[in-house]
Protein backbone atom coordinates (compact mmCIF):
# COMPACT_ATOMS: atom_id res chain seq x y z
CA UNK A 1 0.00 0.00 0.00
CA UNK A 2 3.09 2.53 0.84
CA UNK A 3 4.05 1.95 -2.70
CA UNK A 4 1.62 3.32 -4.62
CA UNK A 5 0.69 5.72 -2.18
CA UNK A 6 3.45 8.84 -2.62
CA UNK A 7 2.85 10.86 -5.82
CA UNK A 8 6.13 11.46 -7.10
CA UNK A 9 7.27 7.65 -6.48
CA UNK A 10 10.30 6.04 -5.19
CA UNK A 11 13.55 4.25 -6.46
CA UNK A 12 14.18 0.94 -5.82
CA UNK A 13 17.89 -0.19 -6.57
CA UNK A 14 18.55 -4.04 -6.93
CA UNK A 15 21.88 -5.41 -7.10
CA UNK A 16 22.23 -9.00 -8.30
CA UNK A 17 24.54 -12.24 -7.47
CA UNK A 18 24.70 -12.95 -11.08
CA UNK A 19 22.78 -16.29 -10.81
CA UNK A 20 19.86 -14.70 -12.29
CA UNK A 21 19.05 -13.25 -15.93
CA UNK A 22 17.98 -10.28 -15.93
CA UNK A 23 15.02 -10.52 -17.39
CA UNK A 24 13.95 -12.93 -14.52
CA UNK A 25 14.42 -10.04 -12.12
CA UNK A 26 12.44 -7.77 -14.37
CA UNK A 27 9.40 -10.25 -14.58
CA UNK A 28 9.87 -11.40 -10.57
CA UNK A 29 9.45 -7.91 -9.66
CA UNK A 30 6.72 -6.94 -12.35
CA UNK A 31 4.43 -9.81 -10.74
CA UNK A 32 5.16 -8.26 -7.43
CA UNK A 33 3.76 -4.88 -8.15
CA UNK A 34 1.24 -5.74 -10.72
CA UNK A 35 -1.59 -5.00 -8.32
CA UNK A 36 -0.63 -1.86 -8.02
CA UNK A 37 -2.15 0.66 -10.42
CA UNK A 38 0.35 3.08 -11.45
CA UNK A 39 3.37 1.80 -11.21
CA UNK A 40 6.32 0.99 -14.16
CA UNK A 41 9.65 -1.16 -13.56
CA UNK A 42 12.14 0.77 -15.44
CA UNK A 43 16.02 1.33 -15.36
CA UNK A 44 19.26 -0.32 -16.49
CA UNK A 45 18.62 -3.74 -15.99
CA UNK A 46 14.86 -2.95 -17.73
CA UNK A 47 16.78 -1.81 -20.78
CA UNK A 48 19.15 -4.31 -20.72
CA UNK A 49 16.87 -6.92 -21.53
CA UNK A 50 16.14 -6.06 -25.31
CA UNK A 51 19.94 -5.31 -25.47
CA UNK A 52 21.12 -8.53 -24.54
CA UNK A 53 18.30 -9.89 -27.60
CA UNK A 54 20.05 -7.78 -30.16
CA UNK A 55 23.09 -8.49 -28.89
CA UNK A 56 22.64 -12.20 -28.86
CA UNK A 57 20.70 -12.46 -32.24
CA UNK A 58 23.88 -10.44 -33.77
CA UNK A 59 26.23 -13.05 -31.97
CA UNK A 60 24.08 -15.97 -34.16
CA UNK A 61 24.87 -13.96 -37.20
CA UNK A 62 28.54 -13.65 -36.93
CA UNK A 63 28.96 -17.51 -35.82
CA UNK A 64 26.82 -18.39 -39.17
CA UNK A 65 28.93 -15.57 -41.27
CA UNK A 66 31.69 -17.55 -39.58
CA UNK A 67 30.46 -20.70 -40.45
CA UNK A 68 30.83 -19.81 -44.02
CA UNK A 69 34.09 -18.60 -43.50
CA UNK A 70 35.40 -21.47 -42.45
CA UNK A 71 33.99 -23.48 -45.59
CA UNK A 72 35.50 -21.19 -47.95
CA UNK A 73 38.61 -21.49 -46.36
CA UNK A 74 38.47 -25.49 -46.43
CA UNK A 75 37.93 -25.21 -50.31
CA UNK A 76 40.70 -22.47 -50.62
CA UNK A 77 43.04 -24.87 -48.64
CA UNK A 78 41.66 -28.09 -51.16
CA UNK A 79 42.47 -25.69 -53.82
CA UNK A 80 45.95 -24.91 -52.49
CA UNK A 81 46.98 -28.44 -51.77
CA UNK A 82 45.52 -29.08 -55.02
CA UNK A 83 47.27 -27.07 -57.06
CA UNK A 84 50.80 -28.13 -55.20
CA UNK A 85 49.65 -31.42 -55.96
CA UNK A 86 49.79 -30.65 -59.66
CA UNK A 87 52.69 -28.75 -59.64
CA UNK A 88 54.76 -30.98 -57.74
CA UNK A 89 53.76 -34.30 -59.82
CA UNK A 90 57.50 -35.10 -60.67
CA UNK A 91 58.58 -34.20 -57.10
CA UNK A 92 56.48 -36.91 -55.65
CA UNK A 93 57.00 -39.18 -57.95
CA UNK A 94 60.76 -38.91 -57.35
CA UNK A 95 60.02 -39.40 -54.12
CA UNK A 96 57.90 -42.43 -54.32
CA UNK A 97 60.81 -43.80 -56.65
CA UNK A 98 63.23 -43.61 -54.21
CA UNK A 99 61.42 -45.43 -51.40
CA UNK A 100 58.43 -43.32 -50.14
CA UNK A 101 55.76 -45.09 -49.64
CA UNK A 102 52.05 -43.73 -49.67
CA UNK A 103 51.62 -43.42 -46.48
CA UNK A 104 54.43 -41.33 -45.88
CA UNK A 105 53.47 -39.03 -48.99
CA UNK A 106 49.45 -39.05 -47.53
CA UNK A 107 51.82 -37.16 -44.17
CA UNK A 108 53.66 -35.12 -45.74
CA UNK A 109 50.88 -33.56 -47.77
CA UNK A 110 48.43 -33.86 -44.43
CA UNK A 111 51.70 -32.04 -42.38
CA UNK A 112 51.24 -29.40 -44.88
CA UNK A 113 47.74 -28.43 -44.99
CA UNK A 114 48.01 -28.50 -41.53
CA UNK A 115 50.96 -26.06 -41.32
CA UNK A 116 49.18 -23.78 -44.04
CA UNK A 117 45.95 -24.11 -41.84
CA UNK A 118 47.55 -23.26 -38.75
CA UNK A 119 49.66 -20.23 -39.69
CA UNK A 120 46.79 -18.73 -41.38
CA UNK A 121 44.41 -19.30 -38.28
CA UNK A 122 47.58 -17.79 -36.12
CA UNK A 123 47.89 -14.74 -38.19
CA UNK A 124 43.94 -14.28 -38.73
CA UNK A 125 43.05 -14.53 -34.76
CA UNK A 126 46.27 -11.95 -33.90
CA UNK A 127 45.51 -9.69 -36.38
CA UNK A 128 41.49 -10.19 -35.93
CA UNK A 129 42.34 -9.24 -32.14
CA UNK A 130 44.06 -6.20 -32.94
CA UNK A 131 41.94 -5.02 -34.96
CA UNK A 132 38.88 -5.53 -32.39
CA UNK A 133 40.88 -4.10 -29.57
CA UNK A 134 41.34 -0.99 -31.94
CA UNK A 135 37.93 -0.83 -32.16
CA UNK A 136 36.87 -1.05 -29.24
CA UNK A 137 38.93 1.47 -27.78
CA UNK A 138 37.33 3.97 -30.23
CA UNK A 139 34.01 2.89 -29.71
CA UNK A 140 33.79 2.22 -26.07
CA UNK A 141 36.79 4.64 -24.60
CA UNK A 142 34.67 7.72 -25.56
CA UNK A 143 31.43 6.64 -23.49
CA UNK A 144 33.25 4.10 -20.86
CA UNK A 145 36.94 5.83 -20.19
CA UNK A 146 38.52 2.72 -19.60
CA UNK A 147 37.86 -0.55 -21.86
CA UNK A 148 39.24 -4.01 -21.22
CA UNK A 149 40.74 -6.51 -23.04
CA UNK A 150 39.77 -10.32 -22.48
CA UNK A 151 41.52 -12.84 -24.70
CA UNK A 152 39.53 -15.92 -24.80
CA UNK A 153 42.16 -18.76 -25.40
CA UNK A 154 39.65 -21.26 -25.44
CA UNK A 155 37.77 -19.92 -28.27
CA UNK A 156 41.28 -19.16 -29.88
CA UNK A 157 42.17 -22.83 -29.29
CA UNK A 158 38.97 -24.07 -30.40
CA UNK A 159 39.54 -22.09 -33.67
CA UNK A 160 42.78 -23.46 -34.30
CA UNK A 161 41.54 -27.06 -33.73
CA UNK A 162 38.36 -26.84 -35.99
CA UNK A 163 41.22 -25.38 -38.73
CA UNK A 164 43.72 -28.24 -38.02
CA UNK A 165 40.43 -30.89 -38.65
CA UNK A 166 39.28 -28.61 -41.72
CA UNK A 167 42.80 -28.55 -43.13
CA UNK A 168 43.03 -32.29 -42.95
CA UNK A 169 39.99 -33.17 -44.54
CA UNK A 170 41.20 -30.79 -46.97
CA UNK A 171 43.88 -32.98 -48.06
CA UNK A 172 42.47 -35.81 -48.40
CA UNK A 173 41.64 -35.81 -51.94
CA UNK A 174 44.37 -34.03 -53.57
CA UNK A 175 46.64 -36.55 -51.36
CA UNK A 176 44.74 -39.60 -53.10
CA UNK A 177 45.42 -38.20 -56.68
CA UNK A 178 49.24 -37.95 -55.52
CA UNK A 179 49.43 -41.63 -54.42
CA UNK A 180 47.48 -42.73 -57.27
CA UNK A 181 49.35 -41.81 -59.60
CA UNK A 182 52.28 -44.43 -60.16
CA UNK A 183 55.73 -43.14 -59.72
CA UNK A 184 57.03 -43.99 -63.45
CA UNK A 185 54.22 -42.45 -65.53
CA UNK A 186 54.29 -39.46 -63.22
CA UNK A 187 58.19 -39.05 -64.28
CA UNK A 188 57.38 -39.47 -68.22
CA UNK A 189 54.58 -36.97 -68.09
CA UNK A 190 56.67 -34.36 -66.41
Amino acid sequence: DRLGAKPDGYEVWAKTDGTVTPADVIDDIQQAVSSIPGITVGGSIAERVPWDGMVNMLLMVLVALLAVAVIIALIGVANTLSLSVIERTRESATLRAIGMTRGQLRRSLAIEALLISLVSGVVGIVVGTVFGWIGSYIVFSMSFGSVVFPIDWATSGAILAIAAVAALLASVFPARRAVRTPPVEALAEA
